[in-house]
């Protein structure tokens, strides 16, 4: 267990978080029946995309499989509502800690890179959706399970998001403050 909390502290490192709490033991059990059901979310959602991409003979002698644009949009509006929640968080914790920081007198300008980091792998994903919907527009069903790449782009991207939600809160991890000038 000790392992998995240095791990835990270690993402958090690279995503520019500050680790308050060393212990990680704020709501502990509920943070780890989070973890563990995203866990199987992600699972069985990651299956579903790749069966998908890599289609069973079953599945492709069915008619109601083939997948469409509602795909692409589920999948896109995953992606969309990802980079709006991390906006907002990102603005928020900017606005407070500039609010400490101004009325001290000490910055005019700060920079939290953890949100940034977070809102680049999102853009990786919509680069990636954009790549394989032209790639589907062009080429129609010939290409449809290349569809199940957009699904498990954002099941990816879901999961990493909510689980650095979860570590932050389970250890009181704050953005690391980077001043402009």
């Amino acid at each position: 267990m000790k392992r998995l909390s240095n791990f835990d502290k270690w993402i958090l490192t690279r995503f520019s978080y500050e680790v308050c709490n060393q212990v990680g033991n704020k709501h502990k059990w509920s943070y780890i029946s989070d973890l563990m059901f995203l866990f199987i979310y992600s699972g069985f959602s990651l299956y579903n995309a790749l069966i998908m991409v890599f289609p069973t003979s079953t599945l492709t002698n069915s008619n109601g499989v083939s997948p469409s644009g509602i795909t692409i949009i589920l999948n896109i509006i995953i992606l969309v509502r990802l980079n709006i929640s991390i906006y907002i968080k990102k603005k928020e914790s900017i606005n407070i800690t500039e609010e400490k920081l101004l009325k001290q007198g000490l910055v005019k300008k700060l920079d939290m890179k953890a949100w940034q980091y977070r809102l680049w792998i999102i853009y990786i994903g919509y680069v990636i959706a954009v790549i394989i919907s032209i790639y589907y527009l062009c080429y129609g069903s010939v290409v449809s399970t290349s569809l199940g790449v957009i699904g498990i782009v954002a099941i990816i991207e879901t999961f990493l998001n909510s689980f650095l939600d979860n570590l932050t809160a389970r250890y009181e991890a704050v953005p690391e403050v980077y001043i402009k000038i």
